[in-house]
């Protein structure tokens, strides 16, 4: 189980929440929202809130990268893949549309070789991204010959 929210996550769930509430027509202020949720492991609401920022910023990238996650989670990598192609097909080196489609490639698709590539990729574009640990890890299991 995940540990609850901190005072300081929920004061910035309540802050973005105001902000929405005030410009509720503001891709960025939903993308903040999205984020809040997020950070205080809330995934449904941040997943919502993804939602709302492509109703409004329908090419938006970190929208359109979330919500490739939330479909690899739910068993649907295709359309997990779908999402981050185009995100990728406007802004080809986007740091985390390279690891999620790699993710996808991997977990999802069980495709390694294009998996592979989009990790490297991300590795290149964020050296020193967040989500480095677990590609190399990624990349490490399958150079073994493990299957992720």
């Amino acid at each position: 189980m995940a540990d609850p929210p901190t005072q300081e996550q929920l004061e910035a769930v309540a802050t973005a929440v105001a902000r929405v509430r005030a410009q509720p027509r503001s891709a960025e202020a939903h993308l903040d929202l999205a984020r809040a949720y997020a950070s205080a492991q809330q995934a449904q609401l941040s997943a919502v809130e993804y939602l709302a920022v492509t109703r409004l910023d329908r090419a938006n990238p970190e929208a359109n990268t979330a919500l490739a996650l939330v479909a690899l989670a739910a068993g649907q990598p295709a359309a997990g893949k779908k999402l981050v192609d185009a995100v990728l097909a406007k802004h080809p080196r986007y740091p985390d549309a390279l690891y999620t489609r790699g993710l996808i490639f991997l977990m999802g698709l069980h495709q390694a070789a294009p998996g592979v590539r989009d990790l490297r990729a991300y590795l290149t574009a964020a050296p020193y991204g967040s989500h480095r640990p677990a590609a190399e890890t990624l990349l490490a299991m399958v150079s073994d010959g493990r299957r992720p």
